[in-house]
């Protein structure tokens, strides 16, 4: 899934991450690139306690040339609440694309 992110100056010189998709999430990166990287966490950790608590994902609000884009991995045949508590089969491999930078795009000039 590929969600959208508001990238916004806080005012201690980081870069504040939000998103209209989930009103929970945020959290912070030192410029744009470790802020998405940040945000494909965070955004990973949430989907994963949404399947544990039985709630629906939020499908992904992003349009086509959004700024700030974060790629969160699905499991095929997992249901839209989390039935049989399937996990993400992407889980490992969202941090994985975290971790070596697959995991986001950032079209902003940070």
């Amino acid at each position: 899934m590929l969600y959208a992110v508001r990238l916004r100056p806080d005012d201690n010189g980081t870069l504040l991450v939000t998103s209209r998709d989930f009103p929970e999430l945020a959290t912070f990166g030192e410029d744009g690139k470790e802020a998405l990287h940040h945000a494909a966490a965070a955004l990973t950790g949430l989907i994963e306690s949404y399947m544990d608590r039985g709630l629906p994902i939020p499908t992904p609000r992003a349009k086509p040339g959004s700024r700030n884009l974060v790629v969160v991995p699905t499991a095929s045949g997992s249901s839209p609440r989390g039935a049989g508590r399937v996990l993400p089969s992407g889980l490992d491999g969202a941090l994985q694309a975290r971790d070596d930078g697959r995991c986001c795009r950032n079209r902003s000039t940070h």
